[in-house]
């Protein structure tokens, strides 16, 4: 097997995820990852502050993202599901599982947790690379 630089890895992977995403939502009406994140970290109690801070947005963009889906009757005032946002949420998850599942189908568990653990380092390590930009944005 040819060593392939992980940058070589790494964006290819994250650009064809984003947007397989955002084609497996496409029989909802969550348009995009934003949104997506939004509503599942709104559904488990999460803050404007939490939500901008995954999302590597402002507050001011956060709360944009917010509006659209309140505007689409999704959220109540940007802090709560509505009934439709919990249905809408529902369907995407069980869209995302169905083709999490056809992506992974044939890696062994131990392939799939070595996959998780490495990646999650690197998260974290990229976290701390923009901790103080991060920092800084929220002031």
């Amino acid at each position: 097997m040819t060593h392939r630089p992980l940058p070589t890895i790494i964006g290819p992977t994250e650009n064809a995820l984003r947007e397989l995403l955002t084609r497996t939502l496409g029989v909802t009406r969550i348009d995009g990852y934003d949104e997506w994140v939004y509503l599942n970290m709104t559904a488990g109690g999460a803050t404007i502050e939490q939500i901008a801070l995954a999302l590597r947005l402002t507050r001011q963009a956060a709360d944009t993202v917010g509006n659209r889906l309140a505007t689409k009757g999704m959220l109540s005032a940007n802090t709560e599901l509505t009934e439709d946002g919990r249905q809408q949420l529902a369907q995407g998850r069980d869209l995302v599982s169905v083709m999490t599942e056809r992506l992974t189908v044939d890696l062994e568990p131990e392939r799939q947790r070595i996959c998780a653990e490495v990646l999650d380092v690197i998260r974290e390590r990229a976290d701390r690379e923009l901790a103080p930009s991060l920092q800084a944005k929220r002031k």
